[in-house]
């Protein structure tokens, strides 16, 4: 057979979707080739996706989604999201979620960033606090340039009721805005979620610790590298003053 066997169940599938005993007998012929693998790839997804105009369920697409997510073909995600759009369809919170806390995890800021900002432009999906908290842990967590410190800030602020902070604080900790961190300490008091801080707040103390540590640490080695460099070049003068001064001597 040709043809792959997705193609070959749609096939007979399409023909008798009206009727639902009629696809039980047509199902008959294929027991031997259904599997797990074979119901969750993606083409049959999309055969299904045909038959109803993409319009399904958010839980369906959240599933799609982690399945793509977890064999990191993000590509495939992007498609599957534009598609549902482009059918009138839509995606949920959750499923954004799914696609930035990976995007995150891959490296991939600028691409996770982009499709934040698109939620509500193009996709018409507002954030809700866990888009917004994994927006925040792939800027204070996993991107390790400054320049996102501005930026995670701005995305806290447009949070109607946050309900946790941990994510910034790491970031402003690790980020060296220490001073910043403690104006959203001060917050969190106000918002009634300093306790849940503390884990956060220890996260800081021990980044100072290890700051401080390694300044100390290279004190000290700069110390030793100058008392090591002074007694060479101590050394070295004491050996030439020597040297004249026996020269002298002898020829005097």
């Amino acid at each position: 057979m040709s043809t792959s066997p997705v193609s070959s169940i749609c096939s007979p599938l399409s023909n008798n979707v009206q009727n639902i005993k009629e696809i039980d007998s047509v199902l008959e012929d294929y027991n031997q080739v259904l599997n797990s693998d074979m119901v969750l790839q993606v083409e049959f997804f999309s055969w299904a996706g045909m038959q109803m105009g993409f319009r399904f369920d958010d839980c369906v697409i959240e599933y799609v989604v982690d399945f793509l997510r977890r064999r990191k073909l993000f590509d495939d995600i992007k498609c599957l999201l534009i598609t549902v759009l482009s059918h009138g369809g839509r995606v949920s919170c959750r499923a954004f979620s799914i696609c930035i806390r990976f995007l995150g995890r891959q490296g991939r800021v600028g691409e996770a960033l982009c499709l934040f900002e698109e939620m509500e432009s193009r996709f018409k999906c507002k954030p809700d606090n866990t888009v917004y908290n994994n927006m925040l842990y792939v800027l204070c967590k996993k991107e390790e340039s400054r320049e996102f410190a501005d930026l995670a800030l701005s995305i806290l602020r447009r949070i109607e009721r946050p309900d946790t902070y941990s994510n910034i604080l790491v970031g402003l900790c690790k980020f060296g805005r220490f001073e910043t961190g403690f104006e959203v300490l001060r917050e969190m008091g106000k918002n009634g979620l300093l306790a849940k801080a503390q884990g956060v707040v220890r996260s800081k103390t021990d980044v100072i610790r290890r700051s401080r540590t390694d300044v100390i640490r290279r004190s000290k080695t700069d110390v030793i590298r100058r008392s090591k460099t002074d007694v060479i070049r101590r050394s070295k003068t004491d050996v030439i003053h020597r040297s004249r001064t026996d020269g002298r001597h002898r020829f005097g």
